[in-house]
């Protein structure tokens, strides 16, 4: 495992002790999720590594340790960083994970020269996604006593610059699938939820190309960490 600066956002990459030709790039949630969820997505990039693959975990700019914040972030710069990040991929076979709200972005993104996408519990519509986020915020300070003041472009915490916000109020997924994809679920049993369906269907996929799991959701802070269901899931879903 190394760390690279790459178009000025900071990586991880985990080097493979010998080399299947392929690559991984994995584009993490977002927001508190992000952080939630980061130990379990450093286990199972370390993982695929073992079995071959070269992985780029990516810190979009303003996350993470990369440089500037969330509040200077312009009109499409997440995607740009995605777009930059599969260029410099070019010489591997690449597969996509993307994750949550990563993954939102990422299927926004130029995923020509991939040969397949992961979306793991992937956003579908940014709007809902920011009205979810605004009214638990509203219940947590209401149940700590606090004045549920928010701010406008305050999501879990971070504040958002007005373009970053609008783009994503108005983000929602491509009305067609950008290339081969498969969408994960990760919830308490094996129904498989409404707006993946609906997504699913948008693109045309059989039901094949959902796949519920039965696993904690591994985004959320209570998540067990051991996370051994959840190797196996990625490793078997990417291999």
């Amino acid at each position: 495992m190394k760390l690279e600066i790459v178009n000025g956002i900071h990586t991880t990459q985990y080097m493979p002790i010998t080399s299947n030709g392929k690559g991984i790039l994995v584009i993490p949630a977002l927001f508190d999720e992000k952080r939630s969820s980061h130990r379990a997505v450093a286990t199972f990039c370390d993982a695929l590594s073992k079995v071959g693959y070269f992985v780029i975990h990516a810190d979009l700019t303003g996350t993470g340790n990369s440089q500037s914040d969330m509040q200077e972030l312009k009109k499409g710069q997440w995607i740009d960083d995605i777009n930059g990040l599969i260029n410099t991929m070019e010489e591997y076979e690449i597969t996509l994970i993307a994750i949550r709200c990563g993954a939102l972005f990422a299927a926004n993104a130029d995923l020509n020269k991939l040969k397949k996408m992961i979306l793991c519990q992937p956003i579908i519509n940014g709007a809902n996604m920011i009205k979810q986020m605004k009214t638990r915020r509203m219940v947590q300070n209401s149940v700590t006593g606090e004045a549920p003041i928010i701010d406008e472009y305050e999501l879990d915490g971070e504040i958002l610059s007005t373009d970053l916000y609008t783009e994503l109020s108005e983000m929602t997924m491509p009305a067609t699938a950008p290339i081969n994809y498969k969408i994960l679920q990760f919830s308490f049993n094996t129904r498989v939820m409404a707006d993946f369906q609906k997504l699913n269907n948008m693109w045309g996929g059989n039901d094949d190309k959902i796949k519920p799991y039965i696993h904690e959701p591994f985004w959320n802070s209570h998540s067990p960490g051991e996370y051994t269901d959840l190797v196996k899931i990625i490793t078997d879903e990417v291999i």
